[in-house]
């Protein structure tokens, strides 16, 4: 549509920039390469986008994607179903939000109760729908016993502040 060179009949601009303009079906899908040290910038006036990601990575892809599941497996139609929903994005925001509240000692607790389920899902789903999968890597393993343990040591450290939820 717009170019700095005016290629292949589009409209020039001073810039070094490109604006493509695709309308997509749906089902359908489009990649797009990105050269080293370039940005890309994408607005989506009508529809959802789906994007592989985890944690701020689902926000600002630090690292590259990883491979879909295979069609048809359980992990596939899970995401199937929590992508397109927009409960991915939410996760991932409570995620965030989680972290940045259990980084705070005054808020601690409540970023515990908003991480906690969000942990049990995770460790679900590594248990239940991939079989364990993964967790022969000893770094995957390392990473799962310490988001099991230690939002239970700090619940134990502050364990006097839910006397008064047990009375």
């Amino acid at each position: 549509m717009i170019s700095a060179d005016g290629r292949e009949n589009s409209a020039t601009i001073h810039q070094d920039a490109d604006v493509y303009c695709v309308k997509l079906k749906a089902g359908e899908t489009i990649t797009h390469d990105l050269t080293n040290g370039r940005g890309l910038w994408s607005q989506l006036i009508k529809g959802n986008v789906d994007s592989n990601g985890i944690g701020l990575n689902f926000f600002f892809n630090f690292f590259p994607e990883q491979p879909n599941p295979p069609e048809g497996s359980p992990p596939a139609l899970f995401f199937g179903a929590f992508m397109p929903s927009g409960n991915f994005a939410l996760v991932k925001s409570l995620e965030i939000l989680g972290g940045i509240f259990v980084a705070i000692p005054k808020n601690r607790i409540f970023g515990l109760f908003v991480l906690g389920p969000i942990i049990i899902n995770i460790l679900a789903f590594h248990v239940f729908l991939i079989k364990g999968a993964g967790f022969a890597d000893s770094v995957t393993l390392t990473v799962a016993l310490l988001i099991s343990i230690l939002p239970r040591f700090l619940l134990w450290t502050a364990r006097n502040s839910f006397k008064g939820l047990l009375n």
